[in-house]
């Protein structure tokens, strides 16, 4: 998916009835949907570990709770 789809679905995630339960429930779905593309920063260390961890742990099964879980702590902390 693009990113801009992730922020999308995230958002639609969040007019589920989610934005009803918490003023920022919409920004926290939308970064968690966002995080797991974190992974695009491996490119800044070049093509090859660029390619090594393009779709790799962040989208998997367990990143994926790792991830959420990260960003929903990241931002209780933050606000």
């Amino acid at each position: 998916m693009d990113a801009v789809t992730h922020v999308l679905a995230g958002a639609c995630i969040a007019r589920t009835g989610l934005n009803r339960k918490t003023v920022l429930a919409t920004l926290t779905v939308i970064l968690a949907a966002e995080a797991p593309d974190l992974d695009v920063l491996a490119r800044l260390r070049g093509p090859v570990p660029g390619f090594i961890h393009d779709r790799g742990f962040t989208h998997s099964f367990v990143g994926l709770a790792l991830v959420s879980v990260a960003v929903v702590c990241w931002h209780m902390c933050r606000f």
